[in-house]
């Protein structure tokens, strides 16, 4: 067995821990900026479309995706992707919501619910 000193030892560890932290802390960003999303809005130029329903207890949150975009480019203050505003869309291409692929579907307690009760 190989005797690898402490620093190297912590650093590698950091480095492992520090990836995990920076994946983690990602995640936590993306579902908190998808929890928060409270108006559905259709950009078609960006190929992705996020719908959030609102039941009792949890909300179901279905995001479609089309060539791989990411929730994280969504611009709140504008409700669109990278400042195009909905009624910029060009219409030419609303055919592509037609045909969409189901990426993934999460089910979220709503936490300030579940806190009120």
């Amino acid at each position: 067995m190989e005797h690898i000193p402490l620093e190297e030892w912590m650093m590698t560890d950091c480095k492992h821990c520090g990836k995990l932290m920076i994946e983690n802390h990602l995640m936590d960003r993306r579902l908190k900026e998808v929890l928060t999303i409270e108006r559905v809005i259709h950009t078609v130029k960006t190929d992705m479309v996020i719908h959030t329903e609102k039941t009792k207890m949890m909300r179901l949150v279905v995001e479609i995706e089309y060539v791989g975009k990411i929730a994280d480019a969504f611009d709140k203050a504008t409700g669109s992707f990278d400042g195009l505003k909905p009624e910029q869309v060009d219409m030419n291409y609303v055919h592509a919501l037609n045909e969409p692929y189901l990426h993934e579907i999460r089910v979220v307690p709503n936490v300030h619910i579940i806190e009120e009760q």
